[in-house]
């Protein structure tokens, strides 16, 4: 072998080994699991229909308040958008009148005599 594959062969080694003991990890935590869940014991206990119904309610509320916020927060906070112009864009009452005033604006406004 060269020095160059010895030297990725040491590099692949400590992930080799970290892998390998997650396996183990993952053997272990799965066969307890296995044998817990035998060996466990009946409860024997009764859970009213209505219990349920109370649960799903519950739930259906926190999935409704999460789904509430999420969407507040995802909206960018800032500067309202700009509303889009249809068509031409008429000057307001004040600013027309003061620009041209004709009789029938002063008449509009009181100032007519």
């Amino acid at each position: 072998m060269s020095s160059c594959t010895a030297l990725t062969l040491d590099r692949r080694r400590p992930l080799a080994r970290a892998l390998l003991a997650a396996w183990d990890v993952a053997g272990v935590v799965a066969i307890s699991a296995c044998l817990l869940t035998a060996m466990a014991t009946p409860a024997l206990a009764y859970v009213d229909p209505s219990v349920m119904t109370y649960t799903i309610q519950a739930l259906a509320a926190v999935a409704v308040a999460l789904s509430a916020v999420l969407g507040v927060a995802s909206t960018r906070p800032g500067r309202p958008r700009p509303t889009p112009r249809r068509g031409r864009r008429s000057l307001p009452l004040v600013a027309s009148c003061a620009a041209a005033p004709s009789r029938a604006t002063q008449a509009c406004l009181g100032d007519a005599a």
